[in-house]
């Protein structure tokens, strides 16, 4: 799989507008995915979200997370997961070429192997919930979530080209990279548009040796994470804990 260099900096924006937007296709294939579990409605016109709804949740534990404040998330109590997602991803213009080079010709089943990781993590982490658990099929109280990596900011060689096994180089900061997500949250029953997550995650470890075993503890390190961060943010929704700590307002 050729992975392409994208323009612009590591550095995201978030405007609602953009965002919201940048999503309406993505929508309407979840939908589609939806349709396959719990009769999910096609997306139709009415079901595009209203911007004017949406407001960045200031406390959350992501980096932007727009929640439709109109919703009321207490009637929420289990959680679907498609699979995590990278087709779309591309590669920093800040990364080194040699580093570039490297992971543009990592195979599919290569990334797949990645984000598989985080297929495993998922359940295990709502499993421990008290305010939610991971189901595989839709309905009104269930809220259906796809994971996106969209950006890959790498600072070593994939583990192939570096011809790692158990002993290898070090890294110059104790990072594999960061690497840019996208999460989308909707009603499992009728694709309604609940919530837009972007984030930037650090693929940090303990380690300084790069090597099979570092590369993978980072993955699943920073999904993890991330994941934890997500349980206690939904857990809040549901709670209504976020209603005072939305930013103002804006127009898109």
């Amino acid at each position: 799989m050729r992975l392409n260099t994208p323009p612009g900096a590591l550095t995201p924006t978030y405007p609602l507008g953009r965002l919201l937007w940048q999503h309406l296709q993505w929508l309407a294939a979840i939908l589609v995915a939806l349709a396959c579990v719990s009769h999910a409605e096609a997306a139709k016109e009415d079901n595009k979200p209203d911007v004017s709804a949406y407001r960045q949740w200031q406390n959350s534990h992501s980096g932007s997370f727009f929640v439709d404040s109109q919703v009321d998330f207490s009637g929420y109590d289990k959680i679907l997961f498609f699979p995590a997602t990278f087709d779309r991803m591309t590669l920093s213009e800040h990364a080194s070429n040699e580093v570039v080079l490297s992971w543009q010709k990592s195979s599919f089943k290569e990334m797949d192997a990645i984000c598989a990781q985080f297929d495993s993590f998922a359940p295990v982490i709502f499993n421990r919930s008290d305010e939610f658990s991971p189901t595989h099929t839709g309905g009104l109280n269930v809220i259906a979530l796809e994971f996106r990596i969209t950006e890959f900011y790498p600072k070593s060689e994939r583990v192939a080209d570096a011809e790692l096994d158990t002993v290898g180089q070090t890294f110059s900061d104790g990072s594999l990279g960061s690497i840019k997500i996208q999460a989308v949250l909707v009603n499992a029953k009728t694709g309604a548009l609940l919530a837009v997550i972007e984030d930037l995650l650090p693929l940090q470890h303990q380690a300084y040796i790069n090597n099979r075993t570092s590369q993978n503890l980072a993955w699943r390190t920073a999904f993890k994470s991330w994941l934890i961060g997500l349980e206690q943010d939904l857990s809040a929704l549901k709670a209504g804990e976020h209603q005072d700590q939305l930013a103002p307002g804006a127009q898109p």
